[in-house]
């Protein structure tokens, strides 16, 4: 969403139908052109400017992978492989994952704290190809 409403032309990737409707719809009503499509952030098709994920942390959201670790490994490299080389990514996190972003390919750039509440502090971290 925010992609579009800055001007970019965003394709969002999700496992779960109804998200990737929900996100549908929200996309019409803010009159931003893109789209979002059924998929699975281990396997991206495609070559992309740029990526901005907000990885899931396991609490309350679905993950469709056996362990965490396995699907961001599995992520990174999927979506380092479809990044345009010397572009960006920003992963959003739980927790400073650094070191699985540079096992994949990535330079990371900075790391940022953005505390929530008591219970949770997001990592953003910029990553460049």
């Amino acid at each position: 969403m925010e992609a579009g409403l800055v001007g970019a032309i965003p394709t969002g990737v999700d496992r779960d139908p109804a998200m990737v409707e929900g996100a549908r719809r929200n996309l019409a009503a803010f009159g931003v052109v893109g789209d979002v499509v059924v998929g699975d952030a281990r396997s991206l098709s495609g070559s992309f400017d740029a990526v901005a994920t907000d990885v899931p942390y396991g609490r309350s959201s679905k993950v469709f992978a056996p362990a965490l670790r396995e699907l961001y490994r599995d992520a990174f490299a999927s979506i380092y492989s479809a990044l345009k080389p010397g572009r960006f990514a920003v992963v959003v996190a739980d927790r400073d994952l650094s070191p699985l972003l540079a096992r994949a390919g990535f330079f990371v750039e900075h790391v940022s704290k953005w505390y929530v509440h008591s219970k949770m502090t997001r990592r953003v971290h910029l990553c460049r190809k």
